[in-house]
Parts: C-alpha cells; structure tokens; sequence
C-alpha cells in the first residue's frame, strides 16, 4: 500500500533553511505582495539585515529584521520586527520595550497601530505588538511606526 504525502510548505520544514522565494511562493497573490511592498520598505535602512530562523510551530520559519551591531561578534544587534509569512496571512511583528512604547506619539499614530500597541502582549518588559497587513494603506502605517521605532533606537531625529 503506497500513501500519498503532500510534502510540506517550505514555511513549515523545519530542517531546510528556505529561500525567500520559496517563502513567498505559497502565499496568495495579495499578501505576498502586501508581504514584499513592507520588505521593500526595510530596506531603506543601511544598517539592518535580516535573517531566517526558526521559531517553532506557531511562526515557523520567520523573518527577522535587526540592526547590524559592528562592536558584536556575530554582528547583530537589537530586533526592529520580525515578518512571519503565514499562508493564512503574514503577520508582522514590532517588539518595544518599556521606554520606545512611552516614546509613541499615541494620538498620532493610526488607530488600527495605537490599538494593536495597547493590547500587546508583554514578556519580559517587552512587548510583543502584531498585525495581520491586507492592504498597502496597513502597510504604510506599519512602515511609519517601525520608522518610529528606528528613529528611536538610533536616535535619530
């Protein structure tokens, strides 16, 4: 008796390290390109980079974005966000500290960002604040906060 075994998405195989082609690949047309329109933003940033990494089965293979650290051995700084490309949806994470969540304009920032910052959860002092981007309109809210963010880290004005 022979079985047919749908392999798995390349999200989900935890033992090969995927390429962002393949990662982007599954999802549908519209996150995937909500997806690369938010990457494209990050790269504006000189000084961050991002990796891939393993976050177990709730995020899977994950994206994460942090600030190069020449002083570090490995080089890698402090975490602006992390992009998890979910093929049920990509869920964008911004962690903040304490401080950067005191920092935030609140009444400035859109409302769909000022909620999601106020109801985050919080480990360690930090808070762990994501979304679930459908249109570019979310993009660009969440390209200014994690703007925000960067500015506040590098305190730059």
């Amino acid at each position: 008796m022979t079985q047919n075994l749908t392999p798995a998405l390349p999200w989900q195989n935890r033992w090969t390290t995927p390429t962002l082609e393949s990662l982007l690949s599954p999802l549908n047309p519209q996150h995937s390109a909500v997806f690369t329109d938010l990457m494209k933003d990050l790269e504006q940033y000189e000084d961050v980079t991002y990796e891939f990494h393993w976050y177990g089965p709730s995020w899977n293979w994950t994206l994460e974005y942090y600030f190069i650290n020449p002083k570090a051995k490995d080089k890698k700084g402090s975490t602006l966000c992390y992009l998890v490309p979910n093929v049920n949806g990509p869920v964008v994470c911004v962690t903040m500290d304490d401080g950067q969540m005191e920092a935030m304009p609140m009444r400035r920032l859109n409302r769909m960002i000022r909620e999601a910052l106020k109801s985050a959860k919080s480990a360690v002092q930090l808070h762990w604040c994501t979304w679930t981007p459908t249109t570019n309109a979310e993009i660009g809210h969440l390209a200014d906060l994690i703007k925000r963010k960067y500015k506040l880290v590098t305190g730059e004005k």
